[in-house]
């Protein structure tokens, strides 16, 4: 996004603009916000920071609007209406810079103070046609991935995810375009929609698309591997799986360079096997050297079943 940038230097008489000490009030169809910095460029970012937070801000609010007077549901995600409900941290598109219409409308220094500060404003019109697009792109998505046929068990897995992904960031897109502009009912009929799917499919899938976990070498990773698929709602069936992770882990002593330290280099692999086909369809490698023994559970292997499954369900709001 190109921000347009003017500069002014203010009255002649060296007072400050109004909009110093009134740096909420916005110009009809805009949001506006002020920061100051002692820099030029600390200036602005500061005025963009203030308006992403009004924007996260109105988001909020609307939320809590929409979901007053719901009822709770049985979800698995343990929210009310539909099953979801969005928050500003799934906002991605709230961030002031991220959003086309953002431009830089003033900048004014305070000599006496040595003090920079700037004003910004949001286009409402553009930004509400940049987030109905966005959401029409993951709408679209969306559609696409709940009609693609699925080849294999992981396959099957991974495009309902894609498909709750999408619905995510439509989701966003609308929450942020309705605390700017309003509502849109259309939109917002063809998402609850969506959802509705992209939750049945994922449900199925995880339901369908059975784990065993076989550990040879490292019975501790492979209990928490069973926890974590357990925990993002997986199915773990081991006289007939869908899936198979095999896991290794293999751990030696490493060279020190002092007598008094105790080091170990270790490697940890899972392979995900189709049990049908017996194709090694994903895998994942960690490797370290740890102060004593290897570490119990090496990091990145959460961030991985979330690729593979999704979070855990207590962690998507």
């Amino acid at each position: 996004m190109g921000l347009a940038a003017c500069s002014s230097p203010g009255p002649a008489s060296g007072q400050p603009p109004a909009w110093v000490s009134r740096p909420s009030e916005s110009p009809a169809g805009t949001l506006a916000a002020a920061g100051a910095g002692t820099t030029r460029a600390e200036a602005i970012d500061a005025a963009m920071a203030r308006l992403a937070q009004s924007i996260r801000v109105r988001v909020d609010a609307v939320e809590v609007a929409a979901s007053s007077g719901t009822t709770q549901t049985g979800s698995h995600h343990g929210v009310t209406g539909t099953g979801r409900a969005s928050t500003a941290s799934l906002v991605r598109l709230s961030s002031a810079v991220d959003l086309p219409g953002v431009r830089v409308a003033q900048v004014w220094r305070d000599r006496a103070a040595g003090v920079f500060h700037a004003r910004v404003t949001l286009d409402r019109a553009s930004a509400s046609r940049a987030l109905a697009d966005e959401a029409d792109r993951a709408l679209d998505e969306a559609a696409r991935a709940l009609t693609r046929p699925a080849d294999g068990a992981l396959a099957r897995l991974r495009t309902a995810r894609r498909a709750d992904r999408a619905v995510e960031r439509a989701r966003a897109a609308l929450d942020t375009r309705r605390a700017i502009v309003g509502d849109d009912a259309p939109r917002r009929r063809r998402l609850d929609e969506l959802t509705r799917r992209a939750d049945r499919a994922l449900a199925d899938a995880r339901r369908a698309v059975t784990f065993a976990v076989r550990a040879d070498t490292d019975a501790d990773l492979a209990h928490d591997l069973e926890a974590g698929l357990i925990a993002r709602g997986a199915v773990l069936d081991p006289r007939d799986p869908a899936l198979v992770l095999v896991v290794e882990r293999r751990a030696e002593p490493a060279v020190a360079f002092r007598p008094d330290l105790r080091l170990t280099r270790w490697e940890a692999h899972v392979a995900v096997v189709d049990a049908r086909s017996r194709a090694v369809v994903a895998r994942w490698r960690a490797s370290g050297v740890a102060h004593g023994p290897a570490p119990g559970r090496p990091d990145g292997l959460d961030g991985w079943l979330d690729e593979l499954l999704g979070p855990s369900p207590p962690a998507r709001r």
